[in-house]
């Protein structure tokens, strides 16, 4: 719900753009929409959130040994390579390349893992 609403706040800013607006009202709504505690506070614990599911999801991946470990691990160092490339002074570029590749190789890993081989489903 989180990056829903963080969709809701970028069509406040694009909405504020347009031609027939008052600017000092738009800039009143953007300043609250930027500063206002009880709007930044679900947005960001909301990112936090979904990493913390990706995580887990990885995590399960590891331990069921029923699905190409390497996957799990894969999503894992994304999260890690995130975090720490996040953290350095690197151009911001190379830390979403990285981790991004990383995530998209894991999960896609494990998508096509579980339409080819239906043994490999874990049960329900």
């Amino acid at each position: 719900m989180a990056h829903a609403a963080l969709t809701g706040v970028n069509l406040a800013f694009y909405g504020a753009t347009g031609p027939g607006v008052d600017r000092a009202s738009a800039l009143s709504v953007m300043d609250s929409l930027m500063t206002d505690p009880a709007v930044g506070a679900p947005l960001l614990l909301g990112h936090y959130v979904f990493t913390l599911g990706v995580l887990l999801v990885a995590v399960a991946v590891i331990r069921s040994r029923q699905l190409g470990r390497w996957a799990g691990w894969a999503v894992v160092a994304a999260v890690v390579s995130d975090i720490v490339l996040g953290s350095l002074p690197v151009p911001g570029l190379l830390g979403d390349v990285v981790s991004g590749s990383l995530l998209v190789v894991g999960f896609a890993a494990l998508g096509l893992q579980l339409m080819r081989d239906p043994q490999s489903r874990p049960a329900v």
